[in-house]
């Protein structure tokens, strides 16, 4: 038996980076409320959340053939 993979190597850079957007932005929320001081970690969480996803979505778009 011959193992082939379901998904290619770009859907799983797409899912890792979509899950590391999504828990850099809900870490950032929950340090926002849990611990108000710490002003950078929440900036530096909403910085990396869109940039991530940006980045995922646009493997998604090569991979499901549609261009940029």
């Amino acid at each position: 038996m011959i193992y082939e993979p379901i998904w290619g190597a770009i859907i799983a850079w797409y899912l890792f980076l979509a899950g590391l957007g999504g828990g850099a932005f809900a870490t950032a929320v929950f340090v926002r409320y849990r611990h108000p001081e710490c002003k950078r970690l929440m900036r530096v969480g909403r910085l990396i959340a869109p940039i991530v996803v940006i980045i995922g979505l646009c493997l998604l778009m090569f991979d499901a053939a549609a261009g940029f």
